[in-house]
């Protein structure tokens, strides 16, 4: 092996296994093969199932870090308590009122590091059920995942950009909350910011969102009453397992917001769910200001959680790396098939056409010749190469590689 071929082993030989517990594998495997179910019974594409039932994944990870802090009091009959996870309440935007209310999203970095875990294993169960003979890794930075088939010695390294569609409220109904009025009379709150004293004693359930006729509605599933770590992968598991309605209830709600997230929709009151759904439209009077001396207004979820590679900076970031990589290695190995791209659960909904499509077909060379400007120019034997082996997600992939496009054929 020459330099560059020790280059490639040796980030072989310093990626890690996926860490992950057996709690965590029963869900990816269960919620897999929901999803193909799902799909035979229905007119969904198995691409589309399985990007929802990564969703859930990523649903079982948020909530098991839920906190007694963060719930807000929806006086609307019955008065419930709820854990949002955009800056809205979500009962009431489902009736076209928007109030303000903190997000319990987590911090960008903890959502980062989720999704690529979810993610990585995710693949990997999935190439166990469709037998595929590669090992899967976590690389070392700038390689978030290393895929090696050891056989044919081919090599994928992969940036994952991946973030989820929208994350469902948490729910329990609540007495009504009251306080004293300045004349004394004891009146109901309006909405407010509360805790919940009694989280690690009490059931909490999942609020999805139900179209109804020209409008919504909502059905609530006990999801179960927080605990000690992998409580929520268990109750996410028990969910999807024990109540055979859930994951169509979860495919009306999930599949309605792709299309308003796709669309951008202000319209549909679904959109208002979906990460990167921007300020409200039109904005209401009493919609806050941004605080700590920024200018405008709130939004009720910002671009920097856009769904899947749909955000531009990672777009624009993954493209470099991805480069970058590809001219360090590529050019000069020869024990080694390597093979780079960009991985995700959703395609780049909005932003393909303007970020992706002009690129997405690049094959380059290195030559320092700076008098060739023609391809005739270049030896007849220099080796050309795509800048990206592979686009892939659950929902849409583009592959210039025949190794990559049977990796990730999962219909």
């Amino acid at each position: 092996m020459n330099e560059f071929d020790e280059r490639v082993q040796a980030i072989l030989d310093t990626a890690t296994s996926i860490v992950a517990s057996p709690n965590d594998v029963m869900l990816c495997d269960t919620l897999i093969e929901a999803a193909y179910t799902h799909a035979e019974e229905t007119d969904i594409g198995v691409g589309t199932a399985l990007a929802m039932a990564f969703d859930m994944c990523i649903m079982s990870e948020y909530y098991g870090l839920v906190a007694n802090r963060g719930w807000l009091y929806c006086p609307t009959h019955p008065p419930m308590m709820l854990y949002p996870y955009v800056n809205i309440c979500p009962r009431c935007i489902l009736n076209d009122i928007f109030v303000f209310h903190k997000a319990n999203k987590p911090q960008s970095g903890v959502i980062g590091r989720a999704s690529s875990r979810w993610l990585a294993l995710f693949y990997e169960r999935l190439f166990v059920r469709h037998g595929r003979n590669v090992q899967v890794f976590k690389g070392k930075e700038p390689i978030d995942l290393v895929t090696y088939e050891a056989g044919t010695k081919t090599v994928l390294f992969a940036e994952i950009k991946a973030a989820p569609l929208a994350t469902l409220p948490l729910v329990f109904e609540s007495d009504e909350l009251t306080e004293l009025a300045e004349d004394g009379e004891i009146i109901g709150m309006e909405h407010t910011e509360t805790d919940h004293t009694a989280l690690r004693h009490t059931p909490i359930s999942l609020f999805i969102p139900q179209a109804d006729g020209d409008g919504w509605s909502h059905k609530t599933y006990v999801y179960g009453t927080p605990g000690s770590d992998g409580w929520s992968q268990a109750a996410m598991l028990n969910l999807v397992t024990s109540n055979k309605d859930f994951f169509k209830t979860f495919s009306s709600y999930w599949i309605r917001a792709l299309d308003a997230y796709s669309e951008k929709n202000r319209s549909d009151n679904i959109y208002w769910f979906t990460n990167a759904c921007g300020q409200p439209f039109p904005l209401p009077d009493n919609w806050p200001s941004r605080g700590r001396g920024a200018s405008g207004y709130e939004s009720v979820s910002d671009s920097k959680t856009s769904v899947g590679m749909d955000r531009t900076d990672d777009i624009k970031k993954g493209t470099y790396q991805v480069l970058k990589l590809s001219a360090e290695l590529k050019p000069d190995v020869t024990h080694f098939h390597v093979k780079t791209g960009l991985l995700s659960n959703i395609h780049a909904v909005r932003h393909f056409d303007e970020y992706l499509e002009a690129v997405r077909d690049i094959i380059w060379t290195s030559e320092k010749d700076t008098g060739v400007h023609l391809g005739r120019d270049l030896d007849p034997d220099k080796p050309l190469y795509n800048l990206f082996d592979g686009i892939i997600s659950f929902t849409k992939s583009i592959a210039r590689d025949e190794w990559v496009a049977n990796l990730f054929n999962f219909t």
